[in-house]
């Protein structure tokens, strides 16, 4: 009985909880990457980097253009991308 009592007790916890509990510090930065006539250009570097630490990532965009840079802290950065033959954005 006495471990029924428990079972249901951190149940009850756990859906009563909030949200924030839960919550994780980290996010990402997600895009399309496209030339002024609007295609979408692969291959293209993209770097994200925090403006308060350094700490700099990286990805590359694919065959439709899209690129993500996932589990960044939070914070505040600076995003760059270049492709050989295009001035850096």
């Amino acid at each position: 009985m006495k471990r029924a009592v428990l079972v249901l007790a951190v149940v009850v916890i756990n859906i009563l909880s909030p949200a924030w509990i839960y919550a994780q510090a980290a996010g990402q930065i997600n895009g399309i990457i496209t030339d002024s006539s609007g295609s979408v250009l692969p291959g293209v570097t993209v770097e994200a980097t925090n403006t308060a630490t350094g700490a700099m990532r990286s990805a590359i965009s694919g065959a439709d253009g899209l690129y993500s840079i996932p589990q960044l802290a939070t914070g505040s950065y600076t995003v760059k991308a270049s492709l050989q033959g295009f001035r850096t954005a």
